[in-house]
C-alpha cells in the first residue's frame, strides 16, 4: 500500500521506477493483443484493445530526456564528466541486451526457421550487437527505439563536451523532428535511418529535457504538482482507452484525421505527469513497496523480452495438450504474468548482479542512482 512520509526528504524517485514497468507493460500487452491470438489460436478479438499500449513507448522517450538532464545537468562544458556518461549509458544498455541477444542469435543460427524473418547477414547481426539500425526487423525487435536512445545520448555527450555547439545542435535535431511530425518528409518505416534520426517520437528526449530543467529552475507548489499530475495521468489513460476503443470499432484514426491527437498526446501527457510527479516527490516522500520497484528495475529486461517469451508462452498454451482449456484471452493474461514473472527474476538475479560486477571494475566510483 501506497504510504506518504512529509518528514523525510526523497532518496529516489519511485514514481518514475513504477511508471518505466508500466509502460513496458503497456508495450507488452500492446503486442500481445496484436495479431498473437490469430497466430496460435486462430481467433481474434473484433481489435485490439490494447493498441493504447503504444504509449509506453513515448513514455520511455520522455522518460529518458528527464533522467540524463536530471542527473548530468550539472556536466556540461566538464570534460572529465565526458567518460563517466559513456560508461554509465554502456553499463545500462548494453551487458544485459547482451546477455540476452547472444542466446537468442545462438539459436537462430542453431535452427534457422527461427531467424527466417530476421535476414540475418554478418553486417546484421554486427548492427544488432552495437544496437545500430539496418535493414529489415531487429534480432530483437524492440531494439528500435534504443537506435534512437544511442542518438539521443550521443548528441547529449557531445553538449557535455561543446555545450556552446552541442545546445545549437540539439535545438536544430528537435526542430526538424518537429518539422517532420507536421510534414511527414520521411518515409514511414521506423526502420529507417532517416525515421530513426527525424521521427517524431524523438521529441519526447525534448520534453523530458524540458521537464528536468524547469524542476531544476523553476519550484512549484505542492497543490499545483498535484494537479499536474492528474491532468498528465488523466490525459494519458483516456487517451490509450479511447485507443483501444478505435480499434474495437475498427475505426481508423489516420483516415478521421486525428491521429495527430494521440501523437501529441502521447508526448505531452507523458511529459506533464513526469513534470508532476517528481516535483511531488520533492515535497513528500513516497513509500512503495518493494516488489512494485522491483517491477520497476525490470522494465528494461520485459521490454527486451516479452516477444521472446511471450511467442514461447503463447505455443505451450496452443498445443493440443492445452489449447482446449485456454483461449485468446486466458492466453493473454498467463502470457503477461508470465512476462513480469520472469523480467523480475532475470532483473533480480542476473541484472543487478551484472550491473555490480561491471561497477566494481570501474575507474572511479562516481554516485550512484536508482534512475540509471
Amino acid at each position: 500500500m501506497l504510504t506518504v512520509d512529509k518528514k523525510m526528504k526523497p532518496s529516489r524517485l519511485v514514481t518514475l521506477e513504477i511508471g518505466r514497468g508500466v509502460a513496458a507493460l503497456l508495450v507488452c500487452m500492446f503486442h500481445f493483443g496484436s495479431g498473437y491470438g490469430d497466430k496460435y489460436f486462430e481467433a481474434s478479438w473484433s481489435g485490439n484493445v490494447f493498441s493504447g499500449g503504444r504509449a509506453g513507448v513515448q513514455y520511455f522517450f520522455v522518460l529518458s530526456g528527464f533522467i540524463i538532464y536530471w542527473i548530468h545537468n550539472s556536466d556540461f562544458g566538464r570534460v572529465g564528466s565526458l567518460k563517466v556518461f559513456l560508461r554509465k549509458r554502456f553499463e545500462r544498455l548494453y551487458p544485459i541486451y547482451w546477455f540476452i541477444l547472444i542466446p537468442i542469435l545462438v539459436m537462430m543460427f542453431l535452427v534457422p526457421s527461427l531467424g527466417a524473418d530476421k535476414n540475418l547477414t554478418l553486417l546484421k547481426v554486427i548492427c544488432d550487437f552495437l544496437l545500430l539500425p539496418s535493414e529489415g526487423t531487429s534480432v530483437i525487435p524492440p531494439t528500435w527505439t534504443l537506435h534512437r536512445e544511442i542518438l539521443f545520448y550521443g548528441l547529449f555527450a557531445f553538449t557535455i563536451f561543446k555545450p556552446k555547439v552541442g545546445w545549437p545542435l540539439i535545438f536544430v535535431w528537435q526542430l526538424l523532428c518537429l518539422t517532420n511530425g507536421l510534414f511527414n518528409f520521411t518515409v514511414s518505416d521506423y526502420r529507417n535511418w532517416q525515421n530513426v534520426i527525424f521521427g517524431d517520437q524523438n521529441i519526447g528526449f525534448g520534453l523530458g529535457m524540458i521537464a528536468a530543467f524547469i524542476l531544476l529552475n523553476y519550484p512549484i507548489k505542492k497543490l499545483n504538482s498535484l494537479f499536474i499530475s492528474a491532468l498528465g495521468f488523466t490525459g494519458f489513460f483516456v487517451l490509450i482507452a479511447s485507443d483501444g476503443y478505435l480499434s474495437i470499432m475498427n475505426i481508423n484514426e489516420y483516415e478521421m484525421g486525428i491521429s495527430s491527437i494521440y501523437t501529441v498526446g502521447y508526448l505531452l501527457t507523458p511529459f506533464l505527469l513526469i513534470l508532476g510527479l517528481v516535483n511531488l516527490e520533492q515535497h513528500v516522500r513516497i513509500k512503495i513497496p518493494t516488489i512494485l520497484t522491483t517491477f520497476g528495475g525490470a522494465s528494461y529486461v520485459m521490454y527486451l523480452m516479452h516477444l521472446s517469451i511471450g511467442s514461447v508462452v503463447y505455443k505451450v498454451l496452443s498445443t493440443s495438450y492445452l489449447k482446449p482449456y485456454f483461449g485468446i484471452t486466458s492466453a493473454f493474461v498467463v502470457a503477461t504474468i508470465v512476462v513480469v514473472v520472469i523480467s523480475m527474476i532475470i532483473h533480480v538475479v542476473i541484472e543487478k548482479r551484472l550491473l555490480v560486477l561491471i561497477r566494481s571494475i570501474k575507474y572511479k566510483s562516481p554516485s550512484k542512482s536508482v534512475l540509471e
